[in-house]
């Protein structure tokens, strides 16, 4: 297994992921739209083509702003933890086949495999 994991996540208008602090490095691409990212208190609206990076440890969130927005994310060293929801996900969503409340927000940018998840709740 490699050192980094990547993920695209999106953001609508107005939705969040919580604020939330883990050992991985990140830094990320905003690929459309438009983001508002809090690192550590601060604000900083994003637009298409920005890059960030968050240092480890660094309470840290963000939301769609105006029609929402797409990020490319990468974290270092592997976020197992993400892995391992995409997994259990994966099994829900073949569950949940067919129903509408079911959406895909986040995906592996290289399938397979594919992230898929809710708002953000794999941040909590």
């Amino acid at each position: 297994m490699g050192t980094m994991t990547m993920i695209e996540v999106e953001f609508g208008p107005g939705s969040s992921g919580p604020e939330h602090v883990h050992s991985h490095e990140q830094i990320g691409f905003v690929l459309k739209g438009e983001l508002e990212l809090r690192i550590d208190g601060r604000a900083y609206a994003l637009k298409e083509g920005y890059s960030y990076w968050i240092p480890s440890n660094i309470l840290h969130s963000m939301r769609g702003i105006g029609d929402g927005g797409v990020a490319l994310e990468v974290f270092h060293p592997v976020r197992r933890d993400l892995l391992k929801r995409q997994f259990a996900q994966k099994i829900e969503a073949r569950d949940l086949k067919g129903s509408s409340a079911h959406h895909s927000q986040f995906r592996h940018p290289m399938p397979p495999p594919r992230w898929e998840g809710h708002n953000c709740s794999h941040l909590n």
